[in-house]
């Protein structure tokens, strides 16, 4: 996918239609939250009509779309845009009705919320432009509008839609925010102007996502058509706000008109009423005949007046006119209604003409009633009596339709309330911006009237001269900001122009100097430059394409053609360069090849060539262009430089094998020096004889060492030593390496130490002889540079896969600026060191070039006198599973150690928690006597004891004894400290004695052995029997039946000590001098086991063991093959096992380790008699 990196103005972009797709997914949610019944929510709780939400919806995710090429978005949402706009653009045509406003959701009452009602021409625009805009950028749009043209018109209508929308903005503002007023003359309502608005600034950063030409768009057009079109919406604003007071202004003239007739006409009426109330007090009563033909004509002349009655002063109506329709109110006690009642009494106590509320007439339909006092003042009768009442009934629509009718026409409507209830009128308006009110006057009441416009009225008194200036002026503003763009594209063509001219000439300049530059590198570097034109055949060289090519003189005062140039290649390689040629013009590729040229002289020359295509205006290639260069001076150096290179691989190689021959042959007789050593030391010897066969066996042992350092190193050097990875425990192996350095040590008064961290995984995966190689150079110079102290060995975690191995000393030290010395071949910090102490100088340097190999690294700290500390940092994998150290005997087994050396308290301490034991630390830097009542004291409450022989001042078997009466004694000692025998401990309570330092598997074994546990456990122990095997801590030697073994050697004195060795433990043993001997032995005979030399006449110890396994009988396939030969690489090692051998061992032969190999491969038979299950 296409990575997509934005610019802050981008980015401003994409937040812009974010916000503005926001703005309208929550009002398109809210409908249809509203229409399913989720949303407690009414039409006029929404800021936009749904047709408007969805637009801005659209809009902001094809912005959005934009942004990211997802070209189908901006193609779906802009056409929704377009179309939908431009259908409701066209209901604004008076003669057009389609219904788009209303088509999934139906509009709110214009008096209900202005907001929702249609949407405003300026919106319309808006989402109209914006439409356009998504889809001019769709690829099959394109081609249709030029870029420059395409560019304009979406700069043109970003700074549109911007003016159009903050003009609206702050109109919306000013008239309340969210469509207080009317939604017809504010442009948009301050929500819908912000997404208009967030709308236009996407659109001014569209043209940036694809790097068009917009980038060089000049800044000052878009400012221009921002300007103008703000311009022109504020002026459409104003005249739609002329046309709108000048409306109002109609509606406030005719409303003055309705109450002017409305309170005139009443009046009247009342005066008329009254005049008619007044004869009755005046001649003390009216006839009945009389008063009803008052009454009638009252009935006939005055509009509204639906009955005139006199109710008596108990309130019951007596007379009534008209009677017809007015039979069941005559006699009518009017007292029953409180409004009623209400008028009449305060008719009575005031003597004063009362008008009631609007109420239910008995007649039928609303009106209210006239009460008028009578008071007779007549002679003859009782002064002011009250006679009842003068009722006019009004029927509420019979009075004010004919005013309306009169003053109003079909646009208005009237709406007439009497305490806020409406009596009169009412219907579909508009909003209430297009409303006035009025009160009317009725004597002792007010009534509350509204008159306002219809559609209908507002469509017929409104000009559409607003819109045709709105559009015109969009229009003006378009064609403003496109002239002042030509324009300043115009000036900025002849500024650039004026440029271009200027670059012109400075770029023949600077192209003449190049082309100096390049003659005079070509001449220099010898580089040959030719052109050839495929049209002609034409070759073109400079100087030295004629010094490699060495044309005839004749030729080069003509053309030369391309077929001199096939003449001079080497026949071996014409064919080849010509096909490579052609095949790059075929592929319209760049060609490069290397060739020979056979000159006249037969001289060759080697030539590295290449060659670039140059085109024609129609894309046809016309020429190649390129250089020759002469490698022939280049080649004959590779060639030397291989030949030498042969040369040193031969010489390393005769050097491996003569290592290898000299390992063999120096193995062999060493094999027989130290076994017929040994088997010297078997036999009675007096003192001073074994101490004669000690040297022998150290110096031996120690030229061997030698030897193995110089293989190691040759092997190192020439990058033949492969690593094996195996699994391993590090803590045996290091407790292993150093306690192999304890009988020296320890006559040399040094406290060995180690100390492997609880972070440290038990098991590791690596090469575990290396390690043990590295540990057992690093200890051994450790010990031999100390004369008194400590060497202490410890491992620590240092990261994921990563180990620290820290050696550390307390001996002579290592000057600083020796210390770069110390790790190179055949060095040691300076030659007194190697007269005093010895050493070939290579032990560090094998440790540097293992660990490097290894992945590691090998630091040292030192100075003269302070000792050294190595530190080794090694990679390890750890292995897959843990071995579990501890059984299930030692947990809450209470242990206390004590002794005067912290690191020895800390590895122990650490293994016996690691196992679930209760420690209790006890270090010391004094002796301990049994004065110490704080010993006493915790040895009453401990399980096991384990001391330090170190820290004891008294006699040992004195305090021994008193030990054993309290808990079970385990003792630690150095090899030079004179113990009792073994019984002798048993007897003092001691369960265990280990000579220091202490491994892990030894302190477990004591631990267990101290509660007599059943478990023991089999540790690994890497190093000594390969990955997997075991140690068990009996000889078994004297377990295995006598075996018949077939030895193949071709040296006497090898025989010879092998056969002793054997026959000493007991087998039988058949010699062969050769492999061909042996393979007729084997088939002579049947044996339990094979002893094979590799290296011998006749037939090697490989070619007998594949003959042997080829026989194809059953022995012959399972008798085990033991290697045993003086070649020690791997490489041999391989060799072995791949031809069919079980085993592989070294010489010198160590006898322990053949015995134990021997056993191992013992028939399972004879092991199952000697070992019940």
């Amino acid at each position: 996918m296409e990575k997509l990196e934005f610019p802050l103005s981008q980015l401003l972009g994409v937040l812009a239609g974010v916000l503005a797709a926001t703005l309208g997914g929550l009002v398109v949610v809210g409908f249809f939250g509203l229409s399913l019944g989720v949303l407690p929510l009414n039409p006029g709780n929404f800021p936009l009509s749904f047709n408007t939400a969805l637009l801005l919806l659209c809009c902001g995710l094809g912005v959005v779309g934009q942004a990211f090429r997802a070209q189908q978005i901006s193609l779906i949402t802009g056409s929704i845009a377009l179309v939908l706009s431009s259908l409701t653009l066209l209901e604004h045509l008076p003669w057009i009705d389609l219904g788009i406003d209303s088509i999934l959701f139906e509009l709110a009452p214009q008096e209900t919320n202005p907001v929702t009602a249609q949407m405003a021409l300026p919106s319309i625009l808006c989402f109209l432009f914006t439409g356009i805009v998504l889809l001019s950028r769709e690829s099959w749009i394109r081609g249709w509008v030029a870029v420059p043209y395409r560019d304009i018109m979406i700069k043109s209508i970003g700074g549109v839609v911007i003016a159009g929308a903050f003009v609206s903005f702050v109109f919306a503002l000013g008239k309340g925010a969210l469509g207080s007023g009317d939604a017809s003359l504010v442009p948009m309502t301050m929500y819908n102007a912000l997404g208009q608005l967030l709308l236009g600034i996407g659109i001014l950063t569209l043209n940036r996502f694809d790097n068009s030409e917009m980038s060089r768009f000049p800044k000052v057009t878009v400012f221009t058509a921002i300007i103008s079109a703000s311009l022109v919406v504020v002026f459409w604003y104003g005249l739609k706000e002329q046309e709108s007071q000048q409306i109002k202004r109609e509606l406030a003239l005719n409303l003055d008109h309705v109450k002017h007739e409305f309170e005139r006409q009443i009046a009247a009426q009342l005066r008329a009423l009254r005049r008619m109330a007044d004869r009755w007090d005046t001649r003390g009563g009216t006839p009945f005949l009389e008063w009803q033909r008052d009454a009638q004509a009252y009935v006939e002349d005055i509009p509204g007046i639906i009955a005139v009655e006199w109710v008596d002063a108990g309130y019951f109506v007596r007379w009534v006119t008209p009677y017809t329709g007015n039979e069941n109110v005559q006699g009518m006690y009017l007292g029953f209604e409180p409004r009623r009642r209400e008028a009449l009494l305060k008719a009575q106590s005031n003597n004063e003409l009362t008008i009631s509320h609007t109420i239910e007439l008995a007649q039928g339909g609303t009106g209210f009633l006239v009460y008028l006092p009578l008071f007779s003042t007549s002679v003859g009768q009782s002064p002011d009596r009250f006679d009842g009442f003068m009722l006019a009934v009004y029927g509420i629509a019979g009075l004010l339709d004919p005013i309306t009718r009169d003053v109003l026409d079909d646009g208005y409507i009237i709406e007439v309330s009497d305490r806020d209830e409406v009596v009169f009128g009412g219907g579909q308006g508009l909003a209430e911006y297009w409303s006035a009110p009025v009160e009317l006057a009725l004597n002792n009441l007010v009534w509350n009237a509204r008159v306002t416009l219809t559609e209908r009225k507002l469509e017929a008194t409104w000009s559409h001269l607003s819109s045709i200036v709105l559009v015109i002026g969009f229009f003006i503003s378009a064609l403003l900001s496109i002239s002042y763009h030509y324009f300043s594209v115009s000036r900025r063509q002849s500024q650039h122009l004026v440029q271009e001219i200027s670059s012109r000439e400075a770029f023949e300049e600077s192209l003449l100097l190049t082309k100096e530059r390049l003659e005079l590198a070509a001449e220099v570097s010898n580089l040959g430059i030719w052109e050839w034109d495929l049209n002609s055949g034409e070759l073109q060289w400079n100087d030295n394409m004629y010094a490699i090519y060495e044309p005839p003189p004749e030729l080069i005062e003509k053309k030369l053609l391309y077929s001199f140039w096939r003449s001079r290649l080497h026949p071996a390689d014409s064919a080849r360069a010509e096909r490579e040629l052609a095949l790059s013009i075929q592929r319209h590729e760049s060609w490069s090849s290397e060739f020979r040229l056979l000159m006249d002289d037969r001289r060759v020359k080697f030539v590295r060539a290449t060659g670039a295509l140059k085109y024609d205006n129609e894309g046809n290639i016309v020429k190649l262009v390129g250089g020759n260069l002469d490698i022939t001076a280049q080649r004959m150096l590779e060639n030397r430089l291989r030949e030498l290179k042969d040369e040193a691989d031969a010489a390393n190689q005769s050097k491996s094998e003569f290592l290898a021959n000299m390992s063999h042959e120096i193995r062999t007789p060493m094999n027989g020096i130290l076994g017929v050593a040994e088997l010297l030391g078997r036999s009675s010897l007096s003192s001073q004889q074994q101490d004669y066969l000690a040297m022998i066996q150290s110096s031996a042992k120690s030229l061997l060492s030698i030897l193995n350092d110089i293989l190691d190193l040759s092997k190192i050097e020439a990058g033949k030593l492969e690593l094996e990875v195996q699994e391993f425990d590090i803590a045996e192996v290091v407790g292993n390496s150093v306690k192999s350095f304890a009988m020296i040590a320890h006559k040399k008064n040094i406290h060995l130490a180690i100390f492997v961290s609880d972070t440290v995984p038990p098991n590791l995966m690596g090469d575990v002889v290396r390690l043990n190689q590295i540990l057992l150079n690093l200890v051994g110079n450790a010990i031999k540079f100390t004369e008194r102290g400590e060497v202490a060995v410890s491992v620590e975690r240092t990261g994921h896969e990563q180990y620290a191995i820290t050696v550390s000393d307390t001996g002579i030290g290592i000057a600083p600026d020796k210390q770069a010395l110390i790790f190179s071949a055949f060095s040691q910090a300076d030659n007194s060191t190697t007269r005093k102490y010895g050493g070939t100088g290579l032990g560090l340097t094998i440790v540097a070039q293992l660990v490097k190999l290894m992945g590691g690294d090998v630091t040292v700290v030192s100075d003269l006198g302070e000792g050294a500390t190595f530190r080794l940092s090694l990679p390890f994998e750890a292995a897959h599973h843990d071995w579990v150290r501890a059984p299930s005997a030692l947990t809450g087994l209470r242990v206390l150690l004590l002794s005067r050396y912290e690191l020895d308290c800390r590895w122990l301490k650490t293994l016996a928690e690691t196992w679930g034991c209760l420690v209790t630390l006890s270090q010391t830097n004094t002796v301990v006597g049994l004065e110490n009542e704080y010993l006493l004291s915790e040895l009453d409450s401990s399980d096991v004891f384990v001391l330090d022989m170190d820290t004891i001042e008294t006699d040992v078997i004195s305090f021994l004894q008193t030990l054993a009466t309290r808990c079970s004694v385990i003792v630690m000692a150095s090899s030079n400290l004179r113990l009792p025998n073994e019984n002798e401990l048993t007897q003092f309570g001691v369960q265990r004695s280990i000579i220091k330092p202490v491994k892990a598997s030894e302190f477990q074994s004591a631990l267990v052995e101290s509660v007599k546990a059943e478990t023991v456990k089999t540790y690994q122990v890497a190093g000594e029997s390969g990955a997997g095997s075991t140690v068990v801590g009996t000889d078994t030697s004297d377990l295995v039946a006598p075996m018949r073994i077939l030895v193949v050697e071709d040296n006497f004195v090898n025989q010879c000590l092998v056969e002793d060795l054997l026959e000493a433990e007991g087998h039988s043993v058949v010699l062969a001098s050769n492999g061909e001997d042996a393979v007729q032995s084997f088939q002579s005979a049947e044996f339990d086991l094979i002893l094979m030399d590799m290296q011998m006449p006749v037939m090697d110890g490989v070619e007998a063991t594949r003959t042997i396994r080829a026989l194809g009988t059953p022995l012959a396939s399972s008798i085990p093959i033991v290697a045993l030969t003086a070649n020690a690489f791997v490489s041999d090692r391989e060799r072995c096992l791949d031809a069919g051998m079980n085993d592989f061992l070294t010489k010198p032969i160590e006898a322990d380790n053949l015995i134990e190999t021997i056993n191992r491969f013992a028939p399972v038979e004879q092991s199952a008699k000697r070992h019940p299950m």
